[in-house]
């Protein structure tokens, strides 16, 4: 009989490299669905993380970067790179049509939103979703916290 709290050390490290699979399966998927998606080693994906990158737009993962559950990453046209040791919390949404930089040791919080586009909306009678879009790059330094 397994004394009850070597059980619950064994369950806990069970879990830990269930999600360490996981995340490496993620990964994997990524890479093979986009092949211009590039992660350094200690990357870890929660569940729920949704990248696409498309239109020949280029993403790059340093490493030990965590990415937080439920985060949606779209690169279309643009590039976007994000540093060594970055934390990305959850519901987080990274945009980049253009360029968007995030530097090392930074802490992105839950629920931020970063676009480095917008729609136009200097033709009054044209609709705002047939408008070019307005796009600057997006660089975070080094050791940065962006806040909600």
């Amino acid at each position: 009989m397994i004394p009850k709290h070597l059980f619950a050390v064994l369950f806990r490290r069970f879990l830990k490299y269930k999600c360490l699979i996981a995340s490496h399966v993620r990964k994997y998927l990524t890479k093979t669905a986009y092949p211009s998606v590039s992660f350094a080693r200690g990357v870890f994906l929660n569940e729920g993380v949704y990248i696409q990158v498309t239109d020949g737009g280029i993403l790059s993962v340093g490493k030990n970067v965590n990415i937080g559950r439920n985060t949606t990453i779209i690169v279309k046209y643009g590039q976007m790179e994000i540093d060594a040791q970055t934390h990305i919390g959850q519901n987080v949404v990274l945009v980049s049509r253009n360029h968007i930089s995030i530097g090392e040791d930074c802490l992105i919080a839950e629920g931020v939103t970063i676009r480095d586009q917008n729609h136009g909306t200097k033709i009054c009678s044209q609709p705002f979703r047939l408008q070019p879009f307005n796009s600057s790059p997006i660089i975070i330094e080094n050791n940065r916290l962006v806040p909600k």
